[in-house]
């Protein structure tokens, strides 16, 4: 039902490696804005590429926001402001460093804007199916948490909200699905790789099935933006620190989602 949203381009192929890692020099600073980039035979050396390869690369990345071709001036890194700020690449390659923290910010300020209201809609226009589709992903958000499989557990959180996307069929709030990937992705996978999943996610999870179930669309929009609330709130401390959302969702009453505002 759901796309998985997060559009990587492909790795495969040279090409391919040169957008990842000329992509990944310029969003984190090697090569600055206005600067020129070497002549291509430097990026051809560097990646035993051929010289179709190169420009392959430099054309995708220009079309990211990244780079212009100049004509007998080179190619130039552009200004931050013309970045495709939502491309999946762009957005990946900012989260590489851990001290990226403005950005992953800023993302989840876009979530807490837009996420509520899309629970809402979902509550408001989802189908039995698509419920049903709901309560299975779930269900191993439950169980890949009670077990702590890390990998399980991140991707069926990632389908939770991807699902409420399509469910509120709003074509233009699916095009920021790669938003919502990038920062769970950032939170309850990278930052904490090789430590712990966050306990209570699946409880929060299960309150805002419960209010979708329901139709009603005000607790599920509640339940939502308490929910990236505390997802925030985690995004701030050191990475590894060991604090769940158990003790805010046990304190909880599912029927007065209104009190659960921070």
């Amino acid at each position: 039902m759901s796309s998985k949203g997060n559009r990587l381009y492909p790795r495969v192929g040279i090409h391919g490696r040169v957008v990842h890692e000329l992509g990944r020099d310029i969003v984190t600073g090697q090569y600055r804005p206005g600067e020129k980039l070497p002549v291509e035979s430097v990026f051809m050396n560097r990646f035993s590429g051929s010289r179709t390869a190169i420009r392959e690369a430099f054309r995708v990345l220009a079309a990211k926001g990244l780079l212009e071709a100049r004509q007998r001036a080179g190619t130039h890194v552009r200004a931050r402001r013309f970045w495709n700020l939502l491309d999946p690449d762009v957005m990946e390659w900012q989260l590489l460093e851990d001290s990226n923290i403005k950005s992953v910010q800023q993302m989840m300020e876009l979530r807490n804007v837009l996420e509520p209201a899309v629970a809402r809609l979902a509550a408001e226009r989802a189908s039995e199916d698509q419920i049903i589709i709901l309560e299975e992903i779930q269900k191993d958000i439950e169980t890949s948490e009670a077990k702590g499989e890390r990998a399980k557990f991140f991707r069926a959180v990632r389908d939770f909200h991807l699902c409420l996307y399509d469910i509120c069929r709003n074509e233009y709030a699916e095009r920021l699905k790669d938003v919502i990937v990038v920062t769970l992705r950032y939170l309850y996978d990278r930052r904490d790789s090789g430590r712990h999943i966050k306990v209570g996610v699946a409880r929060w999870h299960g309150l805002i099935l419960e209010k979708i179930r329901a139709g009603d669309g005000r607790g599920a929009e509640e339940l939502s933006r308490t929910l990236i609330a505390r997802e925030t709130e985690l995004i701030r401390l050191p990475a590894g620190h060991n604090t769940s959302i158990r003790n805010t969702v046990a304190r909880a009453p599912a029927a007065r989602p209104q009190l659960l505002s921070l």
